[in-house]
Order: structure tokens, then C-alpha cells, then sequence
């Protein structure tokens, strides 16, 4: 009985690490957008400092 419940959460584990990669990914790829929108930002901002 106690190794059909270890299998269990075995397999529950691989499942949920199997559908947390999607998760992941979103995330990563949320980062990315967020930094590729705030990096210009950033440039500008300095570019125009230098200038004054």
C-alpha cells in the first residue's frame, strides 16, 4: 500500500512538472517583453540627460 501511494506521487510530481513548462515559459517570455519595453525607455531617458 505504501509503494502504490509513493508511485502516485511520482507520477503526480512528473505531471506537474510536465504542465508547470508552459507556466515557465509564459513567465520567461513575460519578463522579456517587459524588458524589451522598459530598455529603450531607459536609453532615452540617459540619452537625453547626456545631452543637457
Amino acid at each position: 500500500m505504501a509503494k502504490a501511494g509513493i508511485g502516485a506521487a511520482a507520477v503526480c510530481y512528473r505531471n506537474i512538472d510536465a504542465d508547470s513548462v508552459p507556466v515557465w515559459t509564459l513567465m520567461a517570455l513575460g519578463v522579456f517583453i517587459v524588458m524589451a519595453g522598459v530598455a529603450p525607455r531607459i536609453i532615452i531617458i540617459r540619452r537625453s540627460a547626456s545631452v543637457e
